[in-house]
């Protein structure tokens, strides 16, 4: 696996608060991989994604905004309403996706300090990716600016 610092990659100018070697990108390759293995074969992006996927066929719920506390630089309202839905250790790594060739590294306190640097880079249905002890999680941060956390029904482990 190759992981690059994503000070070294061309969304570095989105992270300039973001210390060195906290948030990794996979690589091209592997991005791909992971996203095929644990997103969907042959989809790139949300809005391909078939109805028998997982994070479209699973259960969801919208637990709330992102786009007001991104606009207003309000970092600890979204972070805050995250933890309350997502009860993980700080160090779990959780992986940020999208367009199927993009996918981002981090531990789940830095995307909570962070979320809105990794909402720079795209903000039309990412999806953050929670392995919690083979509990499968997804969070999409939707266009219209609601955050919907998705619980695959059938969970297994995130595979790299």
């Amino acid at each position: 696996m190759e992981n690059i610092d994503v000070k070294k990659t061309e969304f570095k100018s989105l992270f300039d608060s973001v210390p060195f070697g906290v948030v990794q990108f996979l690589g091209a390759n592997d991005s791909k991989k992971f996203w095929k293995k644990n997103i969907d074969e042959h989809s790139n992006n949300y809005f391909r994604l078939p109805e028998s996927n997982w994070i479209v066929s699973s259960k969801s719920i919208d637990i709330g905004r992102w786009l007001e506390p991104y606009n207003e630089d309000s970092n600890k309202e979204l972070a805050q309403k995250l933890k309350k839905f997502i009860n993980i250790e700080g160090d779990l790594v959780v992986h940020f996706a999208f367009k199927g060739q993009y996918v981002f590294a981090v531990r789940w306190a830095d995307f909570l300090q962070y979320w809105d640097s990794f909402l720079a880079m795209e903000d039309d249905s990412p999806i953050l990716l929670i392995d919690e002890e083979g509990k499968r999680k997804a969070l999409v941060f939707n266009g219209m600016g609601n955050v919907i956390l998705v619980n695959e029904s059938n969970a297994f482990n995130l595979v790299r």
